[in-house]
């Protein structure tokens, strides 16, 4: 966890380290947190479906069912 927090605050633009650390985010219910780390993520790197799948599983663990249903219909029309 250090790690990654460690390079976001040195302006790390990796797209793996934005969604690893997001990862860590959500399953600490900092899911808004996560979610701008990984929007960062998918501008950085806006081929990469795992993105938009991470994307989709922090919207889906709020009550914003919406967001995640538009983020999943971008990852099938990819």
């Amino acid at each position: 966890t250090r790690f990654y927090k460690l390079a976001l605050e040195a302006g790390s633009k990796s797209p793996t380290v934005h969604m690893n650390y997001a990862d860590i985010l959500v399953n600490k219910q900092q899911v808004d947190e996560a979610i701008v780390l990984l929007k960062k993520a998918v501008g950085y790197d806006p081929l990469n479906p795992q993105l938009y799948t991470a994307l989709a599983r922090a919207y889906r663990s709020k009550p914003d069912d919406e967001s995640a249903r538009a983020v999943a219909h971008r990852i099938a029309c990819a």
